[in-house]
């Protein structure tokens, strides 16, 4: 009832229950589905353990020279997120405000799902497509090989054109993760071994991978 949404707003958590607002969750999904990406793409027969790392903890061991630089190079990935941070931080705040109009705050939790689709906008057997979210351009030609002879008026560009700009503003909103899992899947088997190998001069075994199954870490 309308004399109850005063105290709901206030005391029902509402930024914890938009799972809009939880960066934290969406990348946990986003890793998952590429790791069963790295698996699907691997010919069961050949038998070899992998470093089951994460996209941004790929990062972060690329960029370490030592152990002991890991904890910087964290903090620095976690600057370069600082505006993707800032900006779920104000829409938490905006769906926790009385003041905000509930037409407003359905309109924020549709943009930012829209920005979260990008993350996995396509799969199929199994496998997901990565949009690219920094170098995807309008292609005018094949753009209008879509709109057909027939139909061909300016309007319809205009409106193809503005729709396009549209995926591409969700897509940059979250380049960053964008970044990451083309990174990610750009990186093969041997090298996360590699890179896991050079911190700790330890080679990635196959009951190394047995004993994190064992501790849940991997399935």
């Amino acid at each position: 009832m309308l004399r109850q949404r005063p105290y709901y707003e206030v005391q029902g958590q509402t930024c914890e229950q938009h799972s809009v607002c939880d960066l934290v969750g969406h990348y946990r999904e986003l890793k998952d589905v590429l790791l069963r990406v790295r698996n699907q793409t691997r010919i069961p027969l050949v038998r070899y353990g992998v470093a089951p790392l994460p996209p941004l903890a790929l990062e972060v061991l690329k960029a370490a020279s030592t152990p002991n630089e890991m904890l910087v190079r964290t903090l620095e990935l976690r600057d370069q997120y600082t505006r993707l941070r800032d900006s779920l931080r104000q829409l938490r705040e905006d769906l926790a405000d009385p003041q905000t109009p509930p037409a407003d705050k359905l309109k924020a939790i549709s943009s930012w799902e829209r920005s979260w689709a990008t993350l996995n906008e396509r799969r199929h057997a199994g496998m997901i497509e990565i949009a690219n979210a920094t170098v995807d351009t309008l292609d005018l030609r094949k753009s209008l090989s879509t709109i057909g002879v027939d139909s061909f008026k300016l309007e319809k560009i205009i409106q193809h054109a503005i729709e396009h700009s549209a995926r591409l503003f969700y897509r940059w909103r979250i380049r960053l993760l964008h970044r990451s899992a083309k990174n990610y899947l750009m990186t093969s088997d041997h090298s996360l071994n590699t890179e896991v190998r050079r911190l700790i001069g330890r080679e990635f075994t196959r009951e190394d991978y047995q004993l994190l199954q064992q501790l849940g870490v991997v399935d």
